[in-house]
């Protein structure tokens, strides 16, 4: 199944839009993605849009794969189609930076 990815914007929300890739073709997911409290002009809040913005594609797309199996690409291009479909719309120039980086750096320890 090829994933479509509709976003919408509305006032303080975006809402993403994606097919879960294990569902039946057609069927489509939409989560509210709020940005309501966030400075998006702020490094600190680029992230957090962006966190939230990812957390709302992994919703969208459904439960991720065995790593090993055959739908691991779908899931995969499912999710970036989601990323970059929200943060093309949300048209914020310090999302968009953050999302070109990769993923954030998980922290294992701090001191």
């Amino acid at each position: 199944m090829r994933p479509h990815v509709l976003i919408l914007i509305a006032l303080s929300s975006l809402s993403i839009a994606a097919p879960a890739f294990a569902q039946e073709e057609g069927e489509v997911r939409t989560v509210h993605v709020s940005m309501a409290g966030l400075d998006l002009a702020s490094p600190e809040g680029a992230a957090m849009a962006l966190s939230r913005i990812r957390d709302a594609a992994s919703t969208v797309c459904g439960d991720r794969p065995d790593p090993h199996g055959l739908e691991t690409r779908a899931y995969d291009r499912c999710i970036k189609q989601a990323v970059d479909g929200a943060v093309s719309r949300l048209g914020r120039p310090l999302v968009t930076r953050a999302a070109s980086t990769g993923p954030a750096p998980v922290v294992l320890a701090a001191r």
